[in-house]
């Protein structure tokens, strides 16, 4: 529930601008900066220690699901499309 907790103030950080405007404040912006750093921190920390306790190797596990999409969306197929794997033909 923490971690959820903090994607939620990271998310409220960022709510309603573009990755333009995200990019602009980010390099513009010391104080808006900090505050994105400080939440990606938070929620970086509560994601490895909910991987701890699940047993879990992020890395391994991260490694995994890349590659298992990587075989669902063939780039010639999926790239520049939100369409589903199940309807890439």
């Amino acid at each position: 529930m923490a971690l959820a907790g903090e994607v939620g103030e990271l998310l409220a950080e960022l709510q309603w601008s573009s990755d333009e405007q995200i990019r602009e404040h980010l390099s513009t912006d010391a104080d808006f900066r900090e505050r994105i750093e400080e939440e990606l921190a938070d929620v970086h920390l509560y994601l490895l220690r909910l991987a701890d306790l699940c047993g879990t190797d992020l890395i391994q596990a991260s490694n995994t699901k890349i590659d298992r999409n990587a075989q669902k969306y063939p780039i010639d197929k999926a790239h520049g499309t939100a369409t589903k794997y199940t309807r890439l033909v």
